[in-house]
């Protein structure tokens, strides 16, 4: 319950400033029939597929399942003649308990954040946030959940959004040479490449902790990575989806139930290869077991 009331006096210290008017405008994307909810998809890929890599957006079907199977919140405002103005795609991240006897723990996790250029100068990021925040909350208190804190994966460009209205972090560490170094990430991509995209893990626990051991930021990102592979991603209409969308040749009538999940496997072993990169990276060059966390601003002073 406390770390509810924490969370609770974060969003309303966010809610200050906050325009009525355009928080009456946000809406979350809800399943409401299979046809509508293709469209949906089809709409969000196409809005953050003009602001983000191929290889870092998720497609059409993955967006669809993911809205059908309420694995993801999707969060939008609309401009004047209906399109897509803003969203905010957001989740909580579930924790594996730190000890055997652990409460169950969640993290407010943010994914997309993105806005049309032509409305720019239209402030909504604020009001995306206290609507899909709050409603995060809720989930965390109907679970009976401790929250944590906040968590995303993220680019240079929006991180200033992510220090203003959730005071989130880079993960950063001291090498053996003395330098402050951060944190590397890379996640696994959403397209059928096989290697890491790098991105910026950003943090902000609610009880203020300014440090972490190594081991406790790999519970964290382990959480990130087994939402990459779920088996709902991974049934063979996806796959033959999939391989249409992305060019494959593959004869969709070989794609079975078996073939998916040997398919699903090997993603889960490319996510393992990326996870122990990363893993290496610190286990070799850390100075002490010491995470930081800091903005770039802070880093510079």
């Amino acid at each position: 319950r406390e770390s509810w009331q924490v969370a609770e006096a974060f969003v309303e210290s966010l809610e200050h400033g906050v325009s009525e008017e355009i928080l009456g405008r946000v809406n979350k994307v809800e399943h409401e029939s299979d046809e509508s909810t293709q469209q949906k998809a089809k709409e969000l890929t196409d809005f953050l597929g003009k602001r983000f890599e191929f290889e870092e957006n998720m497609d059409p079907m993955q967006h669809e399942i993911a809205i059908k199977n309420n694995l993801v919140d999707n969060f939008l405002v609309r401009g004047e003649n209906g399109e897509i103005s803003s969203l905010l795609q957001s989740k909580l991240v579930e924790l594996p308990p730190s000890t055997p006897e652990g409460v169950s723990e969640v993290m407010y996790g943010v994914w997309y954040v993105a806005t049309d250029p032509e409305y720019k100068g239209e402030p909504v990021t604020r009001e995306l946030f206290v609507k899909s925040f709050r409603t995060s909350l809720e989930k965390a208190k109907q679970n009976l959940q401790k929250f944590t804190g906040m968590i995303g994966e993220t680019e240079s460009e929006v991180e200033g959004l992510f220090n203003r209205y959730g005071n989130l972090r880079r993960p950063y560490y001291e090498n053996r040479e003395g330098q402050i170094v951060e944190v590397p990430f890379e996640v696994p991509p959403e397209d059928e490449s096989n290697k890491g995209v790098p991105e910026h893990l950003m943090i902000r626990f609610f009880d203020n902790k300014a440090e972490i051991k190594r081991d406790d930021l790999f519970r964290m990102i382990d959480s990130i990575f087994s939402e990459y592979v779920r088996p709902e991603f991974f049934t063979p209409e996806y796959l033959k989806f999939a391989a249409e969308y992305y060019g494959e040749d593959t004869d969709p009538s070989s794609i079975t139930i078996a073939r998916a999940e040997r398919y699903r496997q090997s993603y889960v072993k490319l996510a393992d290869k990326i996870r122990g990169k990363m893993a290496k990276t610190l286990e070799n060059n850390m100075a002490v077991d010491r995470i930081s966390f800091l903005s770039r601003r802070e880093l510079k002073v």
